[in-house]
């Protein structure tokens, strides 16, 4: 690996064969050294049918990741598009207050995956922009 290169995030879900579903996945998030995280979401009739991601290195990233693909199908993108890392962290037991902003950072990451999802195609509807995570 190049030095300063940062690596492939290992996959949790299928993101090639999703991609070929319509699933469109969003640029990698960066953030501390060596961590990063990318969503991919299909919508379908202003519905999240389906949600995987990428997340490296930090365990607490990877658990609001995989709460975020566990809680998202089925959900309208609207009610999706509020949730909140407040919200994420009452979805998880024990997140240690100083790694309490990974939640921020997964859903900044989720939220980019939807919002280019929504873009697709017309019968999608609009994600409500919201200021705070």
């Amino acid at each position: 690996m190049t030095p300063g290169a940062i690596p492939e995030p290992l996959p949790v879900g299928d993101l090639a064969s999703a991609a070929a579903a319509r699933i469109r996945a969003s640029t990698p998030l960066l953030l501390a050294p060596g961590e990063a995280v990318r969503f991919a979401v299909s919508v379908e009739h202003d519905h999240i049918t389906d949600v995987a991601f990428n997340a490296h290195r930090c365990v607490t990233l990877f658990a609001c990741c995989e709460a975020i693909a566990r809680w998202a199908p089925g959900r309208p993108v609207t009610e999706a598009a509020r949730l909140t890392a407040a919200d994420l962290l009452g979805l998880l037991a024990g997140v240690p207050p100083s790694k309490a902003d990974r939640a921020a950072a997964a859903l900044r990451a989720f939220r980019a995956a939807l919002a280019a999802g929504v873009a697709e195609a017309p019968d999608r509807c609009a994600i409500p922009t919201r200021s705070s995570g």
